[in-house]
């Protein structure tokens, strides 16, 4: 993908490998160049989702700018803006409308760096509960997890360290480093699902915000990663074994954690890739660095 003069974007060049880290200041563009391959990669699937929750566009370029990129971007394409994906050139206004292919599936999955405002109080929010000009990429993250936890983990009770979802060799760590060896569990007290940590020789569970800002900033994190884990490879997206997630995205995987915490999230990133993901991670973090020199060295 190469862009340039999109936002402050004055020029960015990236060959996607099986694992790719962009690294970079704050504000200087990684968020809306990681939200335009997402854009690229699920064009139709974004646009049936718009549809579905009562919002379409009609082509008008403006108006879907503020609705996906968020409030206030809809200038960031501008008269000097080129892009080429692929070797094609694009022209970004022209995605304010689908395609007219049938063939709808969702490819990339984006764990965004809002993540933490997908669960305010520790309740999961669906597409619908936010607003026009909220960020897509957080809109359909939180409503991936809200699906996740209302549904195929509300009657377990369990979320976390539950043996259903990930191997010993990558609970441990986050049990360790970032839950400090107690459980996280759906609380239904209030007739309101909503997630709780439970705490050794405590009757309660914790509050959402009596929780650590690393637990709160990894807890959605987690959810994101058990909706990509589910008992085969990759999670379906479509109506064949074959329309699957391809792609995966995380900004700022290190948010508000320690250096083991960290290392445990990258286990999880090694373990999409096993899995067969394509990742791409955004990242502040000479933890992130390290695991990606130790990795080249491996080679």
């Amino acid at each position: 993908l190469q862009v340039s003069h999109l936002g402050p974007i004055k020029s960015a060049d990236v060959a996607f490998k099986d694992l790719t880290v962009i690294v970079g200041p704050q504000a200087t563009g990684k968020s809306i160049f990681l939200q335009t391959l997402k854009l690229l990669v699920d064009r139709d699937k974004i646009h049936k989702t718009f549809r579905e929750h009562g919002t379409s566009f009609n082509g008008a370029a403006r108006a879907f700018m503020e609705g996906y990129f968020g409030r206030g971007l809809s200038s960031a394409w501008g008269s000097q803006s080129n892009m080429v994906w692929n070797g094609t050139p694009v022209v970004l206004p022209e995605y304010a409308k689908p395609t007219k292919s049938k063939k709808v599936y969702e490819r990339m999955f984006y764990i965004p760096a809002q993540r933490v405002m997908s669960m305010p109080r520790g309740e999961s929010q669906n597409f619908g509960q936010f607003h026009y000009g909220d960020p897509y990429t957080l809109r359909a993250f939180s409503d991936a997890v809200h699906d996740l936890i209302q549904n195929e983990f509300g009657a377990k009770g369990e979320l976390f360290p539950g043996p259903n979802r990930l191997n010993e060799t990558l609970r441990k760590p986050i049990q360790t480093h970032l839950f400090g060896g107690n459980r996280l569990e759906i609380d239904a007290k209030d007739f309101t699902k909503r997630v709780g940590l439970h705490v050794k020789g405590q009757s309660e569970p914790l509050g959402f915000l009596s929780w650590s800002a690393g637990q709160r900033e990894f807890t959605p994190m987690l959810m994101g990663v058990y909706w990509l884990c589910p008992t085969t490879n990759r999670r379906k997206t479509g109506k064949t074994a074959e329309e699957c997630i391809e792609w995966v995205v995380i900004e700022e995987p290190e948010m508000g954690l320690h250096p083991q915490g960290i290392a445990a999230v990258l286990l999880l990133v090694l373990e999409l890739m096993r899995r067969g993901y394509k990742v791409v991670l955004s990242t502040h973090s000479p933890v992130v660095l390290d695991m990606v020199w130790a990795l080249q060295e491996f080679k």
